[in-house]
């Protein structure tokens, strides 16, 4: 349901390029959720409640809030995925970085 929610919002925006782009994040998204814990770790009961709340002002024209709404919705969920990468990603070493010095 979530992720149907997101695509429906990116087709939205009539841009194939965004459309395409979408889908490879969500891909990569899959890939970081065979590595974690189960996907309904991003699926629960309160993001699928918020996404209800969101399309039901959009359809029924309270723009302002649903905007309101989204830009919250985004950051937390933002905020929640980062956890999850940062938990679940391979530890890699530091390797000093390479500098240019033009020669």
């Amino acid at each position: 349901m979530s992720l149907a929610f997101h695509q429906v919002l990116v087709q939205a925006l009539g841009s194939r390029l965004i459309t395409e782009f979408f889908l490879n994040i969500c891909a990569q998204l899959r890939l970081i959720f065979t590595i974690g814990p189960n996907e309904r770790i991003v699926q629960r009961p309160l993001w699928v409640e918020w996404e209800q709340l969101i399309h039901r002002l959009m359809c029924e024209g309270a723009r302002e809030q649903a905007e309101q709404e989204l830009c919250h919705y985004l950051s937390a969920s933002q905020e929640a995925l980062s956890k999850v990468v940062r938990k679940y990603q391979p530890r890699q070493r530091a390797t000093p970085a390479r500098v240019f010095d033009g020669r």
